[in-house]
């Protein structure tokens, strides 16, 4: 949430962000991942086996799992997603830039979301906290 001045204590101010070093900042980094679309999907359409097996027998709400996807990994290479939440699904759905754009308020609600909905796309984020580097990063 940008501080627009109304709540001086709350989150970073424009005057933070209007420089030249975020402005230009290099995206994916390469030590924390992508922090902002568009995300590309390197395996559109693919899904774990576990989910197409849980399908061909009947179960069309089959939840994705982490699990699944590290049990039959996708063909191409994940991109990794930096663990700054943004709330909002920037991969790309329509190349080359039309990003998805669900919006989720938590964590956990998108990267099921992106499991489920985009199941190649990304590398599965740790649960740990956000090292030292990624705070500074934001």
């Amino acid at each position: 949430m940008a501080n627009l001045g109304i709540f001086p204590a709350l989150g970073p101010t424009r005057d933070q962000f209007d420089n030249y070093a975020v402005l230009n900042a290099v995206n994916p980094d390469p030590l924390l991942g992508y922090a902002h679309g568009p995300i590309p999907n390197n395996n559109p359409g693919w899904k774990p086996a576990a989910y197409t097996a849980a399908v061909a027998a009947g179960n069309v709400r089959y939840d994705i799992k982490a699990a699944d996807i590290a049990a039959t990994p996708p063909p191409n290479q994940a991109v990794v997603l930096n663990k700054e939440n943004t709330g909002v699904c920037d991969i790309v759905v329509n190349p080359p830039a039309q990003m998805c754009g669900m919006v989720f308020s938590e964590g956990p609600a998108l990267r099921r979301h992106i499991r489920n909905e985009h199941s190649g796309a990304i590398v599965n984020p740790s649960r740990r906290s956000k090292t030292q580097p990624e705070i500074i990063a934001g």
